[in-house]
């Protein structure tokens, strides 16, 4: 690819194109960027004015990179929000447009990670998730949970989005109206998870310690907090291979979707040239969720009490 780009009016120069950020793959800095300029008119609809977190590889994914999250010397016309915090706000960055996708990873970004509100209500989140991780690489523990999610969510009318998370589990979303504030939806997302391991206890945990899950699957709610974040949709993940977190359909899972590396950087776009954007063509809709979940919420409460 070239070194310097003019996108969106604003000239970027690109610095060492030819550095392995995938040695196995022997794929380097210049390409993972043209991943993410190609990729970016899909990849911005999911991570528009979201806070983001940077997961950064200055020497590649085999040494250890590290977690940015304050926006602290990036130029003016990318876009920061200043939010509250128990301690000093934090400043993160926002990728609205092509160009800012263009300067992160030229930063040595990898990953990417998402909140789950927008700036404009940030304590009301539009998305809330099951992230589950499993104790083993058995994937077909994962898919089991994954249905017994679905089917407590369809026996009271919630629809589901489904993605795989490039590395171990998969995260479950139900898209949301913005009505209710992180509290409510946090408990919400607690309380499915309890009564799911209440009935299921020989596979589902809402145990965080690995060590004390026993085999299990964690499901886990905790994400659904204001600061929390996930790995966004069409993300790279920095694991060999180069996977990338990819929404999926229900019927794919257990059919043809059989492990959550399963789309990568070397077919993504074979993907995306057959199957489209699977979660705008979802037109997935809950309309009454916030009221549902203050019922659920108010008749469930003391099982976690």
């Amino acid at each position: 690819m070239k070194s310097e780009l003019t996108i969106n009016n604003i000239h970027l120069k690109f610095t060492h194109l030819d550095k392995l950020l995938f040695p196995e793959q022997g794929m380097t800095k210049g390409e993972v960027i043209e991943y993410y300029l190609k990729i970016s008119p899909l990849f911005l609809r999911y991570v528009k004015k979201r806070p983001l977190t940077l997961q950064r590889f200055p020497k590649g994914i085999q040494i250890s990179g590290f977690i940015q999250k304050h926006a602290d010397f990036f130029p003016e016309w990318i876009e920061r929000v200043s939010l509250p915090a128990k301690a000093e706000p934090m400043f993160y960055v926002i990728a609205n447009k092509k160009a800012d996708l263009g300067y992160l990873v030229n930063l040595n970004t990898i990953t990417f990670h998402s909140a789950f509100s927008t700036i404009d209500k940030i304590e009301y989140p539009d998305m809330l998730v099951w992230d589950l991780d499993p104790s083993d690489s058995n994937f077909n523990k994962i898919m089991e949970v994954a249905f017994k999610i679905k089917e407590f969510a369809d026996l009271h009318h919630i629809k589901l989005l489904l993605k795989t998370t490039g590395s171990k589990g998969l995260h479950l979303y139900a898209p949301l109206n913005k009505q209710l504030h992180f509290d409510e939806i946090h408990l919400f997302s607690k309380i499915v998870a309890n009564i799911l391991a209440r009935q299921f206890p020989k596979q589902i945990t809402t145990e965080q310690q690995k060590v004390n899950r026993k085999g299990r699957v964690l499901i886990d709610y905790v994400r659904n907090s204001y600061g929390q974040t996930a790995v966004s949709p069409y993300s790279l993940r920095a694991l060999p291979g180069a996977p990338v977190a990819t929404p999926i359909t229900w019927d794919e899972l257990g059919t043809t979707v059989l492990s959550s590396k399963q789309f990568n950087l070397a077919n993504i776009f074979d993907r995306l040239k057959e199957k489209g954007d699977i979660w705008r063509k979802a037109k997935v809709m809950n309309p009454n969720i916030h009221t549902l979940i203050l019922q659920i919420n108010q008749e469930y409460k003391k099982i976690i009490s």
